[in-house]
This record gives structure tokens, sequence and C-alpha cells, in this order.
């Protein structure tokens, strides 16, 4: 149940993979992915409403992972993933910075409304979450062949790698993209873990 749990919310999370074919102002290049769910955005409410759904099967699949000792970790990285992609869709931005100049103002003014600073600041967590997830997986990394831990390093140099240049370039040019590569290992990751859960079901369960 776990395994259909986490591949389901990777399908429903991959829901950004739509803004290749909806026609919108966003740049792939200079804007964030979430910038989608801003209020002056015309497909913000598929956007949101994806990514609460996908946040919600995430933190079903943490629950359900907490009585496997080996698998600890990794669910409690993704309770923190799925909760706050969650929190992230409910308290979108107001407007989107990467084409609004009025809106890039009013970041600088801080006039912008409290949803619209918790959703920057809980981006963050969303990301740590991940991560967390993914380090708990490298614990895991045994039960994975060869081109499984090659895969698994990769997704974790990659989730390190634009993490690092998200902090750097945040608000800047370019941060769109290294978003999106971060969205790809993101989604890698989940895809493994689905893999990994399946080969550990003979982990013994605490009680």
């Amino acid at each position: 149940m776990t395994r259909w749990l986490i591949l389901i919310g990777t399908v429903v999370y991959s829901a950004w993979l739509l803004e290749f074919v909806l026609p919108d102002d966003l740049s792939l290049v200079h804007s964030y992915v979430s910038e989608h769910m801003a209020g002056d955005q015309p497909y913000r409410f598929l956007f949101r409403t994806t990514d609460v759904i996908a946040g919600l099967l995430f933190v079903a699949a943490a629950v359900s992972l907490w009585p496997r000792r080996s698998a600890r970790l990794v669910g409690a990285g993704l309770a923190v993933f799925g909760g706050v992609t969650v929190l992230d869709a409910l308290v979108s931005m107001d407007c989107s910075p990467s084409i609004d100049r009025a809106c890039r103002q009013r970041e600088i003014d801080n006039t912008v409304s409290l949803s619209h600073e918790i959703h920057q600041a809980s981006s963050v967590l969303v990301f740590c979450g991940i991560f967390v997830a993914v380090v708990g997986l490298l614990r895991m990394r045994n039960l994975l062949g060869a081109q499984g831990r090659f895969v698994l390093w990769t997704c974790f140099s990659a989730l390190a790698t634009t993490g690092l240049l998200s902090a750097l370039l945040v608000g800047g040019p370019w941060v769109g993209l290294v978003q999106r590569a971060q969205l790809v290992a993101t989604d890698a990751a989940l895809l493994l873990m689905v893999v990994l859960l399946s080969r550990s079901q003979s982990v013994p369960r605490t009680h």
C-alpha cells in the first residue's frame, strides 16, 4: 500500500510538467514552478489541487512507513516533504515576481501578504524534506544493484547541487532552470523510493 501511495503521489506531483503544454507567460528558465500557483496565474487551481493531493498521499505513505525501523528516516523526510507541499499550495503567492515588475517591487517594499511570505519560506522546507528522505534511502542502498545505486547517488548529488544553486540564485535569473532540474531529481528519487521499499518488505517490523 505504501508503495502505491508514493507512486500515485509522484505521478500527481509531476503535474508541474503540464507547464510545457499549457499556455502562460512564465519562463521555464527564470520563473519558479510554484509561481503557477500565484493568485495572478490562470491555472493556479489546477497546480494547487495537484500539490495538495500529492502532499496528502506522501504524508499517508510516511505514516505507514513509521513501523519499519529501517525506513523511519525516509518516512520522516517524506512527512515533511508532503506536509509542507500541502502548505505551499494553501498559502500560495499573491503574484508572480519573475514576470511582474510591480510584484517584485511589492516584495522589496515588504507589502506582500503573509501568505506570500510563508510560501517563500516553506519552499525551503519542501527541499529539506526530500533531501532527508534521500539520505534515508542512501542507508538502504545495498538493496539496489549497481545501476540503482548510481542513480540514487546521482539524485543525491543533483539535489545537493541544485539546493545550493537555488540559495545562491534566489530571485535571480536562471533559478527556474535550476529548480526544474531539482524537481526532476526529486521525481527520480521518489521512484527509487518505491523500488527500495518494495525490496525491503522482508525487513522485520518493530512493535
